[in-house]
């Protein structure tokens, strides 16, 4: 889904979804959307800073560097990582909920309760640290033992959020030319 609008009068296009690719990615961005201006040519962005204007975090790992060891050890976040010397660094680096600070788009996370890919405990405390740190969230919990693959009755209802939390976000259906 993509959508351009206005944000606080500056224009804004959301078009960020993911769900099981990249995990990390969609709660991440607005962490990293003042590192990405300085990546790649510099015509990358006509304005100076990509303006993020929410983000819909489905089932997304939120702390690479928890899924390393301990109760939420997870083999594909090891493989991934290897065994190169700074890899707890990367891990921090990758992980959104070490970019959590005030100033953060709003931030939706869709998870399931019981998770097995992306642990949920991550979920609640990006919630915790979110609403700490004064940004507006949500945390939708849905029951289920999957990582995503929900029933049709529960994507019905995170859609439904989703549609509402836009909306709240000041982010809608767009009508004629901005």
């Amino acid at each position: 889904m993509a959508s351009r609008g206005r944000l606080n009068g500056r224009p804004v296009f959301f078009g960020l979804w993911v769900r099981w690719g990249d995990p990390f990615v969609a709660s991440g961005v607005a962490g990293f959307a003042d590192d990405l201006r300085d990546e790649g040519p510099a015509d990358t962005w006509t304005d100076p800073t990509p303006n993020v204007g929410a983000v819909i975090n489905w089932v997304g790992i939120t702390d690479v560097a928890d899924a390393l060891h301990g109760a939420n050890i997870r083999s594909w976040v090891v493989s991934w990582l290897g065994s190169q010397p700074d890899r707890e660094e990367l891990a921090k680096r990758l992980s959104p909920i070490s970019y959590v600070r005030p100033g953060l788009p709003p931030i939706l996370t869709i998870h399931g309760n019981h998770d097995p890919i992306a642990p949920y405990s991550q979920a609640v405390r990006f919630h915790e640290a979110l609403s700490k740190a004064g940004v507006r969230n949500q945390l939708l919990t849905i029951d289920s033992d999957t990582h995503g693959d929900f029933t049709d009755a529960q994507m019905l209802n995170a859609y439904s959020v989703i549609r509402e939390f836009l909306l709240k976000s000041n982010i809608g259906p767009v009508r004629g030319p901005q």
